[in-house]
């Protein structure tokens, strides 16, 4: 009996779509917890700054109250807590200028943002922001507002030095007008950068969480269309082999 050819396999265009399926459903849903990831760090990054600028306006108003305070007690327990709370400034300005630097000293940063009396677990959060969101328009606005008032902090500073020197001389309270006028009008314009810093921080919370609820909305529908495209393609050419 002559040979006869074997008859040609059908072509099955289907068998391949389920691992892609499966492939683009894992990919979709590691992006989804990823972001799940990166939203939950920013939140807890820009929540730790929120909190760090009401500690930074705390302290700078203790400070102001005991500058004031020195200039008529002309007692040093009243300079030493000026001083004190200076360093809240003083620290978290080391901070910023440290990690703005071409390569960072992050031990430092850290160290600095624990003398701004921001809690330990905080710390690394505060970084990890920093260093991933000062590229943010409403970053860098904050920023700029942070240097400002750390500017105006050392020149708070400076006239306390030039106030304990009038005092150790001997120069009666009477004759301090002009410096607590300064304390004044520099307390005045500290508050003006601490109100603009909170609004500033507000707007980038709002603007972070809308940008990574598109994002999320995004991933959801990506997910949702494929699971219909293969629902669609796999399902349908599948059912005839399982009647069989």
């Amino acid at each position: 009996m002559p040979a006869h050819d074997p008859p040609p396999m059908p072509l099955q265009p289907e068998a391949g779509r389920p691992t892609w399926l499966l492939v683009l459903l894992g990919l979709c849903i590691v992006a989804l917890v990823a972001l799940m990831h990166l939203q939950a760090a920013a939140f807890d990054g820009l929540r730790a700054f929120v909190r760090a600028e009401g500690l930074w306006a705390k302290a700078q108003k203790d400070a102001v109250l005991y500058l004031t305070r020195f200039v008529h007690s002309r007692d040093d327990s009243d300079y030493a807590a000026f001083l004190h709370a200076t360093t809240v400034s003083l620290g978290d300005r080391d901070a910023r200028t440290t990690l703005l630097s071409d390569s960072p000293d992050l031990a430092r940063a850290r160290q600095g943002l624990l003398e701004g009396q921001n809690h330990p677990e905080d710390i690394d959060s505060m970084v990890w922001f920093f260093q991933n969101f000062q590229w943010h328009e409403a970053m860098q606005r904050a920023i700029a507002i942070w240097t400002q008032g750390d500017e105006k902090m050392q020149e708070l500073m400076a006239l306390g030095e030039d106030i304990r020197q009038a005092v150790r001389l001997g120069v009666p309270a009477a004759s301090l007008g002009a410096q607590l006028q300064r304390i004044d009008t520099l307390n005045q314009e500290l508050l003006l950068l601490e109100n603009s810093l909170s609004h500033v921080l507000g707007e980038a919370a709002r603007g972070l969480r809308r940008a990574l609820t598109v994002l999320s909305l995004g991933l959801l529908l990506v997910l949702g269309l494929a699971m219909a495209w293969g629902w669609r393609r796999w399902v349908p050419a599948a059912a005839p082999s399982i009647g069989r």
